[in-house]
């Protein structure tokens, strides 16, 4: 599937709507002015689904950063407890090496 340049792809909702516009407005046919409206409704539809696909995706990436800050936070506490534990076992073992 072809990719269009960004400097294209971003502004063709504007395009849309602006020729649909100009095509409304500017042809006195009953076929000029159903394309002139299908164009800008297209438009805002395109422009619609981009805006609610980039929300959704900026969603998922905070997610995914907080899941990952999350789990490295968990990561670190256990590692801390297991510390912990392996000194508290190092204790006990030499104070039973003193006991003797």
């Amino acid at each position: 599937m072809p990719h269009f340049p960004k400097e294209l792809y971003e502004p063709l909702p504007y395009v849309y709507v602006g020729v649909g516009i100009a095509t409304t407005f500017g042809l006195e046919t009953l076929l000029g002015k159903v394309s002139g409206v299908m164009l800008v409704a297209g438009g805002i539809i395109i422009g619609y689904q981009r805006y609610s696909y980039r929300q959704k995706l900026r969603i998922r990436q905070e997610r995914e950063a907080w899941l990952k800050a999350e789990a490295d936070r968990k990561k670190r506490e256990k590692q801390a407890w297991l510390r912990d534990q392996a000194q508290q076992y190092r204790d006990a073992l030499a104070k039973k090496d003193e006991d003797f």
